[in-house]
């Protein structure tokens, strides 16, 4: 429960009272939580943030990384951003 309460920056009878049956907590511990562990937004509600479609969200998990890092550097381009690095490497077919 220590680590527990370290990571997420709470004693450890929070951290117990978190994790009991008998108590929930509220959007700003859960938005606080996320945030110290680095989970999207809305996890705690089982609905962690994606903005679009159901139908796209799918779409996008099912790519491979070459596809997906061209996807993320199509929309990274409509909004002014740089693009990242080919995950893969630019390999060529012996």
């Amino acid at each position: 429960m220590v680590d527990i309460g370290n990571a997420i920056n709470r004693k450890t009878n929070q951290v117990n009272n978190l994790l009991s049956d008998s108590y929930s907590f509220g959007p700003t511990i859960a938005r606080s939580i996320e945030g110290e562990l680095d989970l999207p937004r809305f996890y705690f509600d089982g609905a962690a943030e994606w903005p679009f479609s159901r139908e796209l969200q799918k779409a996008v998990e099912a790519l491979e990384a070459t596809e997906l890092w061209r996807a993320e550097n199509v929309l990274r381009a409509h909004l002014d951003l740089p693009p990242q690095v080919n995950p893969i490497g630019n390999r060529k077919a012996a």
